[in-house]
């Protein structure tokens, strides 16, 4: 992963210590879809990949607000694990246990919330489908794929070209 504020890599290292992973809602507390969903991804595959190399991973949301239902019902169709905790920005540390060693936002944004840790900006998805407003609510497979298509860094276009493509790709 690359830290967002250094662009330098960073690793993760093998603790009996839990990773913990601050997940930023959006600022306001505004959810306005993919690109909120896809921040909350590319989270959920950070856990996945640390927990394949035998770390114990806790996330925890911090947010204005909650998620709204809509999204919440997407992060189950994507099969992505809910963030343990949903808390304030304020509470955040103390329920993960202390300092989170990664931190998951839109862009840079919250660069100045990371401290030391690790800040992972994740690109902004651009929308030109309709989706996040309720006009596609197809293939939830090919979302995901199409929103983890490109590196996180950099932004998503949402098409129904890119849609398809994702699709084939998951059908083959």
């Amino acid at each position: 992963m690359r830290d967002a504020r250094t662009g330098s890599s960073a690793g993760v290292a093998n603790s009996p210590v839990p990773l913990r992973v601050c997940v930023h809602g959006p600022a306001g507390g505004t959810w306005s879809g993919l690109g909120d969903l896809r921040v909350l991804l590319v989270a959920d595959v950070l856990t996945r990949i640390a927990e394949l190399q035998g770390l114990q991973a806790v996330t925890v949301l911090a947010a204005d607000s909650p998620l709204l239902g809509g999204l919440d019902e997407d992060l189950s169709a994507l099969g992505v694990h809910r963030p343990a905790v949903l808390a304030s920005r304020g509470d955040a540390e103390a329920l993960l246990g202390g300092s989170a060693h990664v931190h998951v936002a839109t862009g840079a944004a919250r660069s100045g919330e990371a401290g030391e840790a690790v800040l992972i900006g994740v690109g902004p998805v651009e929308d030109l489908t309709q989706w996040a407003a309720g006009g596609n609510r197809g293939d939830l497979l090919a979302l995901r794929l199409a929103l983890l298509s490109r590196p996180y860094r950099q932004p998503v276009t949402l098409t129904q070209a890119a849609l398809a493509d994702a699709a084939e790709s998951a059908g083959r």
